[in-house]
């Protein structure tokens, strides 16, 4: 019979190996910003892949928020300043953009990643 701690460690060993795959993006590669270019366009994302947002915390921040305020680019949810941000993917859809004036309504510095 397997003892107790020989479960735990079986199961945090299976737990880890999930995000065995996962990956480090550069968002835009590297150019969260006005030359996006439509990042992600198309590309494919992992649960517990991690994004890594690059920018001039002068001219640029990133915010994590929900459809609606995604839609209206509304600045109200989670805002990353450091200009060197990281973001774990949980699975679902995620909403981000700049809440620099007219970054988001006039340039379109925003993103939807959708993790599987």
């Amino acid at each position: 019979m397997f003892g107790q701690k020989r479960i735990a460690a079986i199961a945090i060993i299976a737990m880890l190996c999930g995000f065995a795959y996962a990956e480090t993006i550069r968002v835009a590669g590297g150019h969260w910003g006005l030359y996006m270019d439509g990042w992600p366009n198309g590309e494919k994302f992992k649960t517990g892949d991690v994004l890594e947002f690059d920018y001039d915390k002068n001219y640029q921040d990133v915010w994590i928020v929900n459809k609606n305020n995604y839609d209206s680019c509304t600045p109200s949810g989670t805002r990353l300043n450091s200009g060197h941000d990281f973001v774990i993917l949980a699975s679902g859809t995620h909403y981000f953009f700049s809440g620099f004036p007219d970054m988001c309504k006039i340039y379109e510095v925003k993103a939807e990643v959708i993790a599987e």
